[in-house]
């Protein structure tokens, strides 16, 4: 309660302060592929340097004052504040993890059976059109259990009707790295605009194919 009154009297509202206060994922964005950012002890560039970021780097998005953002390195643990032009929100398929497809059938008007088990006989839960993207949660025979991505059905489809992997684009020159993150080598430079295969998704790095290549790229520099 005293809490509360100090913040009606400086004229912050509980919701404000909560909008403020809610953490997001991220990671550092710059226009250049190898380029870096200071992260300092406060919301401008007259103050120290806590540590420099690099493009790519996860971080988690805590609040934001002005122009800067308040972020937390992952990797290293260190919070301040970090111009916001270069922070950016992870939103390439949000709320996905895993492995990802979409429904594949010969004929472009067609329909495929989303079923409640994983057999022919099972209840049909509805029809899903030709090139819905999916999250693949698992199989049972030749059967995936999937989550259908606009709208979050989840049943059992024909593995017949389902290709792995979601095409996509680079939303800017990325590294393809050997693995997921930034201390893995970069196996080479994919300029804005090419296209990708996007196998699978996790919290800050999705594993993709280019020209029969596997590697990785950041969520940030992408959309499907």
């Amino acid at each position: 309660m005293v809490l509360l009154a100090v913040m009606l009297m400086i004229g912050v509202s509980p919701a404000a302060l909560a909008a403020s206060s809610a953490s997001k994922n991220g990671v550092v964005k710059t226009p250049t592929v190898d380029g870096t950012v200071y992260l300092r002890r406060g919301p401008g560039m007259n103050y120290s340097t806590v540590a420099v970021a690099v493009n790519g780097d996860p971080l988690t998005i805590l609040g934001t004052k002005g122009n800067w953002s308040q972020v937390k390195l992952d990797r290293r643990g260190k919070v301040g504040y970090m111009y916001s032009q270069y922070v950016c929100k992870t939103l390439a398929l949000k709320g996905v993890s895993g492995d990802v497809g979409r429904v594949d059938t010969r004929f472009q008007g067609s329909r495929v059976n989303l079923r409640k088990g994983a057999g022919s006989s099972c209840r049909v839960i509805t029809s899903i059109p030709k090139g819905e993207k999916l999250q693949i949660l698992g199989r049972k025979g030749d059967w995936y259990k999937v989550r259908v991505i606009k709208g979050g059905l989840v049943g059992y489809m024909s593995r017949n009707y389902v290709e792995k992997g979601i095409p996509g684009l680079t939303t800017g020159n990325v590294h393809m790295r050997a693995g997921a993150g930034t201390q893995y080598k970069s196996q080479r430079v994919l300029p804005i605009g090419t296209p990708i295969q996007v196998l699978r998704v996790s919290k800050y790095w999705s594993k993709v194919q280019v020209d029969g290549k596997i590697g990785y790229v950041s969520n940030a520099y992408y959309r499907v």
